[in-house]
């Protein structure tokens, strides 16, 4: 009896020792094997969006415009970066956590419409929907750098997809001029890309058509003119005509269109 459990001890410890019990990540995905359908590319539009819906940026574009000034005061049991930013108490803007949120998430959602514009032009599927998934990444982009110079000024205009175990992170800060210039080529390049009007499902109620995206190209040029860019010659600087030109053709083209400018 001995021996034979012997034997039957020593047949399962070559058994387990012949057997490889590494697991393969048979559900993993990456940009490699990711964008292959258009449902894929869709999910991947989709996953721009999402970054902007975490509360702790959706709140701080609000916060930043406002906390500072008379229209708005942080409640009493406000965090303390909202209450530093109520005071100007500006050696504690590193690590203000409103700001960081603010910054960290404008480049999540940018990283991922360049990650958009890289693959999706590549892929083998009906062109009309992979125009408007492009045209929305494009959008997004400039869309998140509105907001970023509004508050900052010039940021890095960053435009490939960046892995933080492989790339530089510390880019180079771009201009001003040079971050309003980027912004309107990303928003020519979504007019050009993007359907006219909106036409679908529900599912699609709420994505950027060429009528919106002119529409903010607008506000873009209108922040441009502003003083806050020109407090030199605030009201005489020659980008407010631009910004008319701007405008009068996004309220044309939408009023042609049908859609309610309200």
């Amino acid at each position: 009896m001995k021996i034979k459990h012997l034997i039957l001890a020593f047949g399962g410890a070559s058994l387990l020792a012949a057997c490889n019990l590494d697991e393969y990540p048979y559900g993993f995905y990456s940009e490699d094997n990711f964008y292959k359908t258009e449902a894929d590319a869709e999910s991947a539009v989709n996953y721009i969006y999402d970054a902007i819906n975490y509360i702790e940026y959706s709140r701080s574009i609000v916060f930043l415009g406002d906390m500072n000034t008379d229209d708005m005061e942080p409640k009493g049991d406000a965090a303390a970066a909202n209450k530093e930013l109520d005071g100007w108490k500006i050696n504690n803007f590193k690590t203000n956590t409103t700001l960081g949120n603010f910054y960290k998430y404008s480049y999540i959602t940018i990283n991922r419409a360049n990650a958009v514009i890289k693959k999706v032009p590549g892929m083998n599927i009906d062109e009309g929907r992979r125009n408007r998934f492009l045209g929305e990444a494009y959008f997004m982009r400039a869309y998140m750098y509105y907001w970023m110079v509004l508050h900052h000024g010039g940021v890095p205009y960053i435009k490939v997809p960046q892995d933080k175990d492989t790339d530089d992170l510390y880019v180079k800060r771009n201009s001003t001029p040079e971050c309003f210039q980027f912004m309107i080529e990303d928003l020519d390049h979504a007019i050009t890309l993007l359907p006219e009007k909106i036409a679908g499902s529900s599912a699609d109620y709420g994505r950027i058509d060429q009528c919106f995206a002119k529409a903010w190209k607008a506000k873009t040029l209108l922040l441009k003119a502003s003083p806050q860019f020109n407090p030199s010659n605030p009201y005489g600087n020659a980008y407010w005509e631009e910004a008319y030109v701007a405008a009068k053709e996004a309220y044309d083209f939408c009023v042609a269109k049908g859609i309610a400018l309200t």
